[in-house]
């Protein structure tokens, strides 16, 4: 049965943790991994949608160069192999063609700029799942990337918007292929396409949707939701699954219904909108943290 993987931008924030991921990974039976940004990255470019509104050029071009630029510096420490590096360069630069033209529609506030909005804030998904996934097939096993448009048919609402159903027999349709052939689907969250064809995100927290959805669709045996604590840009490797405020122990296992409403050190725990696709399937969540994977976690469940 698949197991679903999905990494938060902080399990994602450098060359080493790209590799540390990716060693994780390749020791499970029939991963199928869902990437969110690079940790952040959609800080970023949200910051530079409101600059382009306000057009501010200058805020504009230096965000634009930090964002590509720090891809490019965890792209040249991350793989050595020159046929990989330089696919994955190409990868990096042909993302900008795209980006530019949305973000011109916004600057000029032409009848495509809302949106555009949503296409630019998926640009961090569908960089770090290149890089993961060309990083593995650098080490000699084979994987496959996958955008967002190419699986989840939204029902188009901008910034907030939720998988149809006619996605399920998409997503199976194309990974189910792909893991017969012993190849490892890299995903990324957060975002799929409206019926009208434009891109639309699941809002803050929806790579974790995008996560628990493929896992309801294709029937998983589990979905891994790989977390790390950050507080003032320091880690905290200590700080295992959902957290108990109160006295910062690991909280064993809780209820679906009691993860839809928890909040854990002032933050979401999940995407309010995670719990609705595996409700009647009884799939366990586990929420674990990448840096201690191997310790159990917070499990979340439908048995009381």
């Amino acid at each position: 049965m698949v197991n679903i993987l999905k990494f938060g931008g902080s399990s994602l924030c450098s060359s080493g943790a790209i590799r540390n991921v990716s060693k994780l990974v390749i020791t499970k039976q029939k991963p199928v991994v869902v990437c969110s940004a690079l940790y952040g990255v959609t800080d970023q470019l949200v910051a530079i949608v409101n600059f382009s509104e306000k057009k501010y050029f200058k805020k504009i071009k230096n965000l634009t160069d930090k964002l590509f630029n720090t891809h490019k510096h965890i792209a040249n420490n991350l793989i050595q192999d020159k046929i990989y590096n330089e696919y994955l360069y190409h990868t990096i630069y042909s993302n900008l063609c795209p980006y530019n033209g949305k973000l011109n529609d916004i600057i000029n506030n032409n009848n495509n700029a809302k949106y555009s909005k949503d296409y630019i804030y998926s640009m961090g998904e569908r960089l770090s799942s290149e890089m993961i996934s060309t990083y593995i097939n650098s080490i000699g096993v084979d994987t496959e990337c996958i955008h967002g448009e190419d699986l989840f048919i939204t029902n188009g609402v901008l910034s907030n918007s939720y998988p149809l159903n006619e996605s399920i027999t998409i997503i199976n349709n194309k990974i189910n292929p792909i893991l017969s052939v012993n190849k490892i689907p890299i995903i990324t969250g957060f975002f799929g396409v409206s019926q009208y064809g434009y891109i639309t995100t699941f809002g803050r927290g929806g790579s974790d949707l995008t996560a628990i959805y493929l896992g309801s669709a294709l029937n998983a045996k589990t979905i891994n939701l790989y977390k790390v604590e950050i507080s003032n840009n320091k880690w905290k490797n200590g700080m295992v699954g959902i957290v108990d405020q109160d006295n910062l122990l690991t909280i064993p296992k809780i209820t679906y219904k009691e993860a839809n409403n928890i909040s854990c050190t002032g933050r979401q725990v999940l995407h309010n909108k995670c719990i609705k696709p595996v409700i009647n399937k009884n799939i366990n969540i586990w929420i674990k943290n990448t840096m201690e994977p191997y310790l159990k976690g917070t499990l979340i469940t439908n048995d009381p």
